[in-house]
Order: C-alpha cells, then structure tokens, then sequence
C-alpha cells in the first residue's frame, strides 16, 4: 500500500504551499501596520494643514509679504481642509478600508516585500507634500 502524504520532504508543491501560506498569513499583518502609519500620516498632513498653513496665511497677509502662485495653492488647500474637515473625517475611514484590502491583496498574490514596499511609498509621498509645502512656504 503506497499513499502519498503531503507530509513529503523537500517536494515542490510542500514548498511552495509554504511559501503561500507564510503570504497569506502575514499579508493581513502587514495591511493593518501598513493602515496605522498611513492614518499617522494623514494625521500629520491634515494637522499641517490645520495648524501651521494658516499661521504662514497670517504672515502673508501683512502688508508688503510676496504671495506667489504656490502660496496661494497652498492656502487654498488649506482652507479648504479646515473648512471641511468634517469629509475627511467621513472619507478616512473608507478610503483606509480600499488601503488595507489592497495592501492585503498585493501581499497575498505577489509578495510581502512588494506590499510593504507599496505602503512605504504611499506614505512617502504624502509625507513629501507637507515638506514641499513646507519649504515653498518658507521661501
């Protein structure tokens, strides 16, 4: 009698079900990690806009002060962010929810590294406008 386990060492398909599911299990991990330093970030994009934009605002409303087109820019994102902050508060949550199901996606399908790698970027590029804003403020 001669049954086949999938207990066989060192066979293909033993190591590559390894492989999955060591994916599957901490793509989920990796998402939820991934969702908190985004909600971090959003949390220092939103409170630069909130606190620290309309201070420069005031600076430039003084007389004499050189607005450039930027400034402007900026401003207006501003105040729009503190004027209607109330839908970022309802669009957070949702946008955090399509966030964590396709960093989990990525993680699951491709590879754990591409997911954490997705997520870095992602908050690296939020990250990036309040230090461009930032220095466009400041010059």
């Amino acid at each position: 009698m001669s049954h086949t386990t999938s207990f066989q060492l060192c066979t293909e398909t033993s190591v590559a079900e390894s492989a999955t599911s060591f994916r599957r299990r901490w793509a989920t991990t990796v998402a939820v990690v991934t969702i908190f330093v985004h909600f971090l970030v959003f949390l220092v994009v939103g409170g630069w806009w909130y606190f620290i934009v309309p201070r420069v605002k005031q600076e430039l409303d003084k007389p004499g002060a050189v607005v450039t087109s930027s400034h402007v820019f900026l401003i207006q994102q501003s105040d729009f962010f503190v004027n209607y902050w109330y839908l970022f508060v309802v669009a957070a949550p949702i946008l955090l929810a399509c966030d964590f199901l396709l960093i989990r996606y990525i993680g699951r399908e491709y590879r754990l590294r591409a997911a954490i790698a997705s997520g870095a970027i992602i908050a690296m590029l939020y990250l990036a406008y309040p230090l461009a804003g930032s220095y466009i403020l400041s010059h």
